[in-house]
């Protein structure tokens, strides 16, 4: 990983030939539908090699390496060596590269040594800060995400996606709407209202909505013996919402 970084290259002519492939074969089966999909595979993929290239070179640069081991310092984590790890850039599919990880810096202790299994307390540092969350792309989370919050359940959500030519699972979507959740509560503050804000000749609209929701309640006392769980209650709830505008 040392030494002289090559330089980034990329070639529009590479896309000629599939080009005019995908073209010439539009003369027989003279579906427009099947030519387009033709051609944003060709272009998203030419894309993401060529971004995750840029990526790759600036991951494996020295400087960025040492811009990042302050930001890390203040967060308990210290350089752990490259690490294989993949990334999501547009169409969804894993694309692997070498980046600096960074574990958490744990108290020194003597004596001997637990065997017990510890959590992974590594970061991939430099995704986060080159604008990833949980190693994906925002621009890629925010059409996810937005899949997941308008369709009925994560696996229409797949399927819509999956329309737009985006391959994810369903389990991974459920995990950058948790990820992406918990990170909007963390920096909520942010987007509250400022000093600045007043009601002065303005007319307030107060609104109060509701809807009903079942929500799961763990059952109180031991769990039957004839079950393997404890249970739950789900009554419905009609939450009431207050909205101001």
């Amino acid at each position: 990983l040392r030494g002289t970084m090559p330089a980034i290259t990329f070639d529009f002519h590479e896309l000629t030939q599939p080009i005019q492939n995908a073209i010439d074969d539009f003369d027989q089966h003279a579906d427009v539908n099947q030519m387009l999909e033709k051609l944003h595979t060709l272009l998203v993929k030419f894309i993401e090699d060529l971004v995750a290239a840029t990526i790759q070179k600036k991951l494996l640069c020295h400087k960025f390496l040492a811009f990042l081991k302050p930001i890390a310092g203040k967060m308990a984590l210290r350089f752990n060596g490259y690490k294989q790890t993949s990334i999501r850039l547009l169409s969804g599919q894993l694309i692997q590269i070498m980046s600096p990880h960074f574990k958490k810096v744990g108290p020194k202790k003597r004596g001997r040594k637990s065997k017990k299994r510890k959590a992974k307390s590594g970061r991939h540092l430099g995704l986060a800060y080159l604008g990833f969350i949980d190693r994906t792309s925002i621009l890629l989370s925010s059409s996810v995400v937005q899949a997941a919050l308008l369709c009925p359940s994560f696996e229409i959500a797949k399927q819509t996606l999956s329309a737009f030519g985006i391959t994810i699972g369903v389990k991974t979507i459920q995990n950058l709407c948790r990820n992406l959740g918990k990170q909007a509560m963390n920096h909520r503050y942010k987007i509250a209202l400022s000093g600045t804000d007043n009601t002065i000749d303005r007319i307030l609209s107060v609104f109060i909505d509701g809807g009903r929701v079942r929500e799961r309640i763990p059952k109180r006392g031991r769990k039957p013996a004839n079950q393997k769980r404890q249970g739950y209650h789900t009554d419905w709830r009609e939450p009431i919402q207050i909205v101001i505008e």
